[in-house]
């Protein structure tokens, strides 16, 4: 499967209620590369998709997805600084994600 696919199933499991299920389908887009998979995988361990709420672990996958180019993933990252969720407070970081 596609890493496109992988993404388009794992969203359509997420509104099918199936969190778990979606979860293993961003882990394949991540898996082939794709920055957008591993922002899913920080929104899932942010929201607890399939998983325990972790903000720290949901930031760790931001960065790598940001550092892959997904503007998603920075926005993400900039909303956990400014809030101080799973990274230190430090709203002039956030700013600079924004």
């Amino acid at each position: 499967m596609s890493a496109e696919a992988a993404l388009a199933t794992g969203q359509l499991l997420l509104e099918a209620g199936e969190p778990a299920q979606a979860l293993e389908s961003f882990r394949m887009a991540a898996r082939a590369g794709d920055a957008r998979g591993l922002t899913m995988l920080g929104r899932a361990a942010e929201r607890g998709w399939g998983m325990v709420t972790d903000a720290r672990q949901a930031a760790g996958w931001y960065r790598r997805a940001a550092a892959g180019g997904d503007p998603w993933a920075m926005f993400n990252l900039a909303d956990l600084h400014l809030r101080g969720e799973g990274v230190p407070r430090d709203p002039a970081q956030a700013m600079r994600l924004y």
